[in-house]
């Protein structure tokens, strides 16, 4: 099934909403064995400039989800209808998926995350969704370092647990390229999506963003309060906005 796109400076966004993307991902389960879906923000749509991996790899995930108010204004720049377009937080699509799992009794598998991140997810996931069924897949020891051996042994983790949706949060680029060259592998995941820092939020390391601050379309500035290191990183949506405007 073909969503509807535009492209931002060679990237690809799907022009998609909250009202639809359940209605867009059913279809795709439909229409493809597997799905790989993406979360492009203006700091990674930048990334993406000078890493054509990375960039070939946005433009070739089934949906690319909005993840950015940038990335909203960019794409509404180009939009008649504005309302085709808001923007999708990955960490909420997340929750979203979970619970369409808990309905369809689907195994969720929580993959990466740092430290304990991930099994507090996992908990607290149960907790909110009783039927959901979840399965920690072990991180690697050191992604810098990746080994062949050890990948196969998580993958085969993966099938083993007949892991339906798959959770990947080791941040951009790295997770993304691992689901690409890895999905085809996994014949029972019919999802799989780089999630980043979602297994902080759900875990309860990081607080979300209080809901007018959201609204007011300054969660990115709760975030880098909470993690200044983020500075660097935040200086990109400045580049962003400046390549947008001519």
């Amino acid at each position: 099934m073909n969503i509807p796109s535009e492209t931002i400076l060679g990237v690809k966004i799907s022009v998609v909403n909250y009202s639809n993307i359940l209605e867009y991902i059913e279809k795709c389960f439909k229409n493809q064995n597997q799905i790989q879906i993406a979360t492009p923000n203006p700091e990674q749509v930048i990334q993406a400039q000078t890493d054509s991996t990375f960039k070939k790899i946005l433009n070739q995930v089934d949906i690319a989800i909005p993840d950015g108010e940038g990335v909203v204004w960019a794409v509404r720049k180009k939009l008649k209808n504005k309302k085709e377009i808001e923007r999708i937080a990955g960490v909420d699509l997340m929750n979203i998926l979970c619970q369409l799992a808990a309905k369809k009794n689907f195994t969720v598998g929580f993959f990466g995350g740092k430290g304990q991140t991930s099994f507090l997810a996992q908990k607290n996931f149960q907790e909110k969704y009783s039927q959901l069924k979840t399965v920690i897949i072990p991180a690697f020891a050191d992604i810098n370092n990746v080994l062949s051996a050890e990948n196969e042994k998580i993958v085969k983790q993966i099938n083993q647990n007949k892991v339906d949706f798959l959770f990947v949060a080791y941040g951009a680029p790295f997770q993304e390229i691992w689901i690409r060259e890895n999905l085809k592998k996994m014949p029972t995941v019919k999802l799989a999506m780089g999630v980043g820092g979602a297994f902080d939020f759900y875990s309860g390391k990081i607080k979300r963003a209080p809901k007018f601050l959201q609204k007011l379309k300054l969660e990115w500035f709760y975030r880098l309060m909470q993690e200044p290191w983020r500075l660097k990183r935040q200086l990109r949506l400045l580049e962003f906005i400046y390549r947008n405007l001519f």
